[in-house]
């Protein structure tokens, strides 16, 4: 059985970061045999990256956020956790947005590239670089940042891009992990709502929702965020976020993986895209440009309703394919 090392980031308190972890994690576990991955990270404690800002004297939210902390405690301690002296038959790096060096909410360490590894093949899979441009990655890692990984997968264009001009290297485009995990959401009872998952929305974006819930005799429920604004706020664990996800009438999103789990089920949904190019080439890459409610009026957008069926196609036959690039790389 090979010895195998997932480096990522998993320890954060945001849902997307959590199941894409998550997911490579379960995803390398099953492909390799139970128990052959470990789990590698330079993340801080995980307690600060728990911090809720603003703080509250709110006894309901401090309620929430403690009810949030011991679910989360169960979410680290499902890994296993290896030391980077240990030597690997196969470092597997991703996914998320690691390669965005311009981030500054994380460390940027040489290790992303597949510097500083004891192990003789190291592949990146589903990462991205966001905005970062080509001189942003060099000026971090030098003039030739890829040469130690021996296989490159990106998760959208702009990484594709950024790969192929700086390295002899053609990095192929494969589904982030969440697609390809089958999760366990916890149920949620709450009914007639729309979802709202994002980090903050400009005075405009909520006057638009707000009456278009009115509208609909909907109630706003802000997931993860403290929207004060919302209706209601659950500060929950994600299987839990993934629960609201498949129960709510309408998802308002303005993140990446906000969007992926709507599209993941199927969810009549609008993205304040803005000038995320994430979640600009996610909706592009799926056909789904009108959906973008930084371009288009939001009531328009949600009582048009998608069909899923040409989307979900598309999803298994790439699904299919990433998983092939994995099995291969894992085997070999």
């Amino acid at each position: 059985m090979k010895k195998i090392a997932l480096f990522t980031i998993y320890k954060a308190r945001n849902y997307g970061t959590q199941l894409q972890a998550q997911a490579l994690y379960g995803i390398l576990n099953k492909i390799a045999g139970d128990d052959s991955v470990q789990i590698l990270s330079e993340e801080q404690d995980s307690f600060l990256n728990c911090l809720f800002k603003p703080f509250s004297k709110n006894p309901l939210i401090i309620y929430k956020r403690w009810k949030y902390w011991k679910e989360y405690k169960k979410y680290i301690h499902q890994y296993k956790v290896g030391d980077f002296d240990e030597c690997f038959d196969l470092i597997v790096i991703g996914s998320d947005e690691l390669w965005n060096v311009r981030n500054p909410d994380f460390q940027h360490s040489r290790r992303y590239v597949g510097i500083g590894f004891k192990s003789n093949k190291k592949i990146a899979y589903a990462i991205s670089c966001n905005r970062s441009t080509s001189s942003d990655f060099i000026q971090q890692y030098g003039n030739t940042p890829f040469i130690e990984l021996n296989e490159i997968s990106v998760r959208d264009v702009m990484t594709q891009e950024l790969v192929t001009k700086i390295s002899n290297k053609q990095p192929i485009r494969v589904l982030d992990p969440t697609f390809l995990w089958d999760f366990q959401a916890s149920p949620v009872k709450k009914k007639n709502y729309i979802m709202v998952y994002g980090y903050q929305f400009e005075e405009d974006e909520i006057t638009e929702i707000t009456m278009f819930a009115k509208a609909k005799n909907l109630k706003t429920v802000s997931v993860g965020f403290e929207q004060r604004w919302c209706d209601q706020v659950s500060l929950c664990s994600a299987k839990e976020f993934l629960g609201y996800v498949q129960n709510a009438t309408y998802v308002v999103t303005s993140t990446f993986h906000g969007t992926v789990f709507s599209i993941k089920y199927n969810k009549q949904f609008a993205s304040y895209a803005r000038d995320n190019c994430k979640v600009n080439d996610l909706l592009e890459h799926f056909s789904l440009e009108s959906r973008n409610s930084s371009n288009y009026d939001l009531s328009l957008i949600l009582q048009k309703e998608i069909s899923y069926d040409n989307i979900n196609s598309q999803i298994e036959t790439e699904k299919r394919e990433s998983l092939l690039w994995l099995t291969r790389n894992i085997k070999e």
